[in-house]
């Protein structure tokens, strides 16, 4: 599979065509699919992943 996201920061969904969307979801699809959690999943070792909160909730809090 081509990654034609290699390089770029996902900040905004605005800043991607549909494809490149479209892309995300399928690998999202596809790791999902190889299964176990608690496995490490080589393709992101080195990886860093952020979830910023603007807005308070009781939700994202208790997640955490």
């Amino acid at each position: 599979m081509n990654n034609p996201l290699k390089g770029r920061d996902f900040i905004t969904t605005t800043d991607f065509t549909k494809g490149e969307l479209d892309f995300v979801l399928k690998l999202a699809a596809k790791l999902k699919e190889m299964g176990n959690p608690s496995r490490s999943l080589d393709i992101l070792k080195g990886k860093t992943f952020l979830l910023l909160f603007f807005h308070p909730s009781t939700r994202t809090r208790m997640s955490f």
